[in-house]
C-alpha cells in the first residue's frame, strides 16, 4: 500500500476526457487516515496532459480533509509530487466545534466571528469531492459531459 505524501499531485478521473488534479497539503497524525487536499482550478483531458509547471496555486474550494484511502484503493491516482508548488500555498485556517485548526493544531479557540465566517473542517467522500469538481467545471469552463 502506498504511503501518501504532502505534496502528492493526484489525478481525479471525472469522465471521459475530464481529470481535475488535487494536491496533498496535509497528512494528518490527529484524524485517521485524514490528509487535506486542494483541487486546482485547471481541468484536463487525460492524465498524459497534466504537467505540475501548469498548475496555479489556485483552487476550487477552500482545501479540507478527505481519506487517503481514496488513493491508496486506487481510486485516484498519485501522478507526480511537487514541493516548489506545495510551498507556494498555504493551509487555511478550519474551524471545528469551537476551535480553530491549521492542519493537526489548534491555533485558537474560535471567535464568534469565527464562527460566523471561518470554513469548517469537514471530511468529504469521494464521490462528493468528485461531484463538487464536477460541477465547478461544468460552470467555469463549460465542459458538458
Amino acid at each position: 500500500m502506498r504511503t501518501v505524501r504532502e505534496g502528492d499531485l493526484i489525478a481525479i478521473p471525472l469522465a471521459d476526457r475530464l481529470i481535475a488534479v488535487g494536491i496533498v497539503l496535509h497528512v494528518s497524525r490527529l484524524f485517521k487516515n485524514g490528509i487535506m487536499m486542494g483541487y486546482f482550478r485547471q481541468p484536463f483531458e487525460s492524465v498524459d496532459n497534466i504537467l505540475a509547471s501548469d498548475l496555479k496555486p489556485e483552487f476550487v474550494t477552500t482545501p479540507n480533509y478527505t481519506s487517503a484511502q481514496i488513493i491508496r484503493n486506487g481510486f485516484w491516482k498519485v501522478i507526480g509530487h511537487d514541493e516548489d508548488l506545495l510551498r507556494k500555498v498555504r493551509i487555511p485556517e478550519l474551524r471545528s466545534a469551537y476551535d480553530i485548526y491549521v492542519g493537526d493544531i489548534v491555533v485558537r479557540p474560535a471567535s464568534p466571528s469565527d464562527i460566523e465566517h471561518c470554513p469548517t473542517l469537514t471530511l468529504g467522500g469521494k464521490l462528493f469531492i468528485e461531484n463538487q469538481l464536477r460541477d465547478f467545471f461544468k460552470v467555469s469552463s463549460g465542459w458538458d459531459p
